[in-house]
């Protein structure tokens, strides 16, 4: 028989290991939680923005190639030619240039939604990474809140409404995700992690 004590690994002599537990060890509290599903809302709502303006920009691809030329034809020293050769060069590549930039789009969307996830898991950077953009775009927002600066002329007052209406609605979203992830619950979620203390020496 051994003289060891029971809760002695009777092999070697030492503390036998606890059981590991299978669930999640630090889950992520529901502001978190609520925090990534509203990222998410501000993820879709910029592909929303991107391929709408794309769309828009197809549709008048006329009127915007028109606009270069004008402004070609307007600087000083331009030449007809070359703004002959600007036209026939805008209406090469244009289709293939939205396309170019709506493959972009969802590059950058992805990046974004990974940055997501990496937030949800606890990562201290991902959260103030996310910060920095929801500031971003609430700033870019207020032109449009305020009616500054709109491309009423070129896409049309409809057009300009909803692409509007989306950009406010994310930068709300963004607004309120960066509040719900410095809530105190959230902050201590994102705090580093100590290693637990089994007693030995």
């Amino acid at each position: 028989m051994s003289d060891l004590p029971p809760q002695y690994d009777r092999f070697d002599g030492q503390p036998a290991m606890p059981s590991v537990s299978q669930g999640p060890e630090n889950p992520a509290p529901v502001d978190v939680q609520t925090a990534r599903h509203l990222w998410w809302l501000v993820a879709l709502l910029g592909l929303l923005q991107g391929f709408g303006g794309l769309a828009a920009m197809a549709g008048q691809r006329d009127v915007f190639i028109a606009e270069f030329v004008r402004q070609a034809e307007s600087t000083p020293g331009t030449e007809p030619e070359e703004v002959a050769q600007l036209s026939d060069a805008l209406n090469t590549v244009w289709i293939p240039g939205l396309g170019l930039a709506g493959l972009i789009f969802v590059g950058v969307t992805g990046l974004f939604l990974l940055l997501v996830r990496a937030m949800s898991r606890g990562r201290q950077w991902a959260r103030m990474v996310l910060t920095v953009i929801g500031v971003a775009l609430a700033f870019m927002a207020l032109p449009v809140l305020f009616g500054v600066g709109n491309d009423e002329a070129i896409l049309g007052s409809t057009t300009t409404l909803l692409l509007g209406g989306a950009q406010i609605l994310q930068a709300v979203a963004a607004v309120g995700a960066i509040v719900l992830l410095f809530r105190k619950e959230s902050t201590e979620y994102f705090l580093p992690k100590r290693a637990p203390d089994n007693g030995n020496r």
